[in-house]
């Protein structure tokens, strides 16, 4: 969107665009202040990648148990007609895939058991004696999956805030939201490693121009005391054919408004 403002790196710091008013205190151009923030960017590297190999893990389980493998189909099915079928050369594609793993572990409900897929890989991870994952899943069990924005950088992290709970989130690796626009809402999963937090590998970001509208949403969502997550996927399907149809009035694409016709 032309004149939107922009996170930006400098000097391994986190600023705005030329023209805007830089986050309160000095920027620390030091060669410290440069290391703590490769160190920082590094980690995050380290356990989203310790992440993606246990997603690789998890459902490379499902795929080999005939009870569980077409339920993984079913439910990938089902998630993609939510939020919009996609291609495997589209841009999008590994985001994408990435935010279904997700979904697919801890919000999806298994017909066979009743439970969710991450339970019965912990029920196998604890048979088999792999420590290792047991320890890493029951600790990411409980985070937080919500609508989040950008609040301002401070040393090496980033501050978010949740739209829904209003809660607030230092976030380790500033690097992760550069060339983003600053009051872009996203959903992501925020986990929590030892005492620093980090961002799951995916974001589903929306447009500014409809920020009112789904403020407004979750703020009666709020209000009603219901979950969030259905009103994520309504959104991710807004954002796939946003995605798609750049050209069609945003209006009729976040469908809020029912004076405005829908794009189907």
């Amino acid at each position: 969107m032309e004149g939107a403002e922009t996170i930006v790196k400098r000097e391994g710091k986190c600023t705005e665009l030329e023209g805007f008013d830089q986050f309160e205190g000095p920027f620390d151009l030091s060669q410290t202040g440069r290391r703590r923030d490769r160190v920082m960017h590094e980690k995050g590297v380290e356990v989203n990648s310790k992440m993606e190999a246990l997603f690789e893990r998890t459902s490379r389980f499902f795929d080999q148990h005939p009870e569980f493998s077409k339920e993984l189909i079913a439910a990938k099915e089902e998630y993609f007609s939510i939020t919009g079928k996609i291609g495997e050369n589209d841009n999008e594609f590994g985001n994408r895939m990435n935010a279904f793993l997700f979904w697919f572990l801890f919000d999806y409900q298994l017909a066979s058991t009743m439970t969710a897929p991450v339970d019965e890989y912990l029920t196998h991870l604890e048979a088999v004696g792999s420590t290792e994952d047991l320890e890493i899943l029951n600790t990411q069990k409980k985070h937080i999956h919500s609508l989040f924005y950008f609040v301002k950088e401070k040393k090496d992290k980033i501050i978010v805030k949740d739209l829904y709970s209003k809660q607030k989130y230092s976030i380790s690796d500033s690097r992760v939201l550069i060339g983003q626009e600053k009051d872009a809402f996203f959903e992501t999963r925020v986990f929590e490693f030892g005492e620093e937090r980090y961002f799951a590998n995916f974001f589903i970001y929306h447009p500014i121009n409809v920020r009112r509208d789904i403020k407004r949403c979750v703020k009666q969502i709020r209000k009603k005391k219901e979950s969030i997550k259905p009103f994520l996927l309504k959104l991710h399907s807004y954002h796939t054919k946003w995605k798609r149809y750049r050209n069609i009035n945003i209006k009729s694409i976040y469908h809020f408004d029912n004076s405005v016709p829908e794009a189907k």
